[in-house]
């Protein structure tokens, strides 16, 4: 695929929780690029997101058990999941919903970006999009945030199928309606605040600092238009990094209020785990986020890759 292909499919939210729309002029929404982009990012997407599933689950179950450990934690979830292959395979709880609701997040986030660029009349044949980036960011974060209230009670089912003991529910239909007679249509949107405050720092340190080392490695290192993939993929990964850490302790906050039967005020949380475990308390979970960068960032390009070639991205 092609340099710009990649770089605005593949920066997917596999350590981040946010991600900024794509920029597309007319022609290539007439021609189909626009789906065929779309398509193959979010195939990619759940591609990786699937490989790195186990991951993802030990971190909910550190955020919300409170687990500093990494290598305990997995035995705890293999051993509740029976051993042997349905051990194995209990690393897998949740996966279906967070990829279940990749697509319809990702779309609600372009389509408000792409609706913005309408209604401002900025089309145009030229490559790169006359939208400054102060108006990307903001719109970024706009898209961002409705988009995550659009989609927040699958999110919240997310963490409660991650967090289901074996047997504990049926089916999902079971787990909705259980969660539904404990607390009514508010459960489904348990720490949404603390998720909402996330959703900004998130986007916006992931963007700044993404431009700001392109430009300085263009500037300083390279006389080259555009830095190589190996380059912008750890450019990618070291801004979503910096963002994922920001952001942390608001998604730890998100999770355990997900979770609690009884959630907490998220002030009087914050107080608890500050008393108990200190700063490092706010950040249980983010060793598997740091440990599934490489593996996410690389499945996501080859899978886009192959993709991109399926549908005829390349240019």
């Amino acid at each position: 695929a092609s340099l710009r292909s990649w770089r605005r499919g593949v920066q997917l939210d596999t350590i981040n929780e946010q991600q900024m729309p794509n920029s597309y002029t007319e022609k290539e929404r007439e021609n189909g690029f626009y789906a065929r982009h779309f398509i193959a990012g979010a195939l990619s997407g759940m591609v990786s997101r699937t490989v790195t599933a186990p991951l993802d689950r030990l971190k909910i179950y550190m955020q919300a058990m409170g687990k500093k450990k990494l290598l305990t934690t997995a035995s705890t979830l293999y051993g509740e999941g029976g051993g042997g292959v349905k051990g194995i395979r209990s690393f897998w709880r949740g996966n279906g919903i967070a990829v279940f609701k990749m697509t319809p997040e990702m779309a609600l986030r372009q389509g408000i970006f792409e609706t913005f660029r309408e209604l401002r009349g900025d089309y145009d044949e030229i490559i790169v999009s006359p939208v400054t980036n102060k108006e990307l960011f903001g719109l970024g974060c706009l898209s961002g945030f409705i988009a995550q209230t659009c989609i927040y009670p699958l999110e919240v089912l997310k963490t409660q199928a991650a967090m289901r003991t074996t047997g504990q529910y049926s089916s999902i239909m079971d787990l909705i309606r259980k969660l539904y007679r404990s607390e009514g249509w508010k459960v489904f949107y348990r720490g949404y605040f603390a998720n909402s405050l996330g959703v900004f720092p998130a986007a916006g340190i992931d963007f700044a600092l993404y431009e700001y080392l392109r430009r300085v490695y263009r500037e300083k290192v390279t006389s080259l238009e555009e830095p190589s993939i190996l380059t912008l993929t750890m450019i990618s990964n070291v801004s979503a990094l910096a963002a994922m850490y920001a952001s942390y302790p608001l998604y730890l906050i998100r999770t355990r209020q997900q979770y609690q039967i009884v959630p907490e005020n998220m002030f009087e949380m914050m107080g608890r785990i500050w008393r108990i475990d200190g700063w490092r308390g706010f950040y249980f979970g983010s060793l598997p986020n740091l440990v599934k960068v490489l593996p996410a960032s690389t499945v996501a390009y080859l899978t886009f890759d192959y993709f991109s070639s399926l549908f005829d991205i390349d240019e």
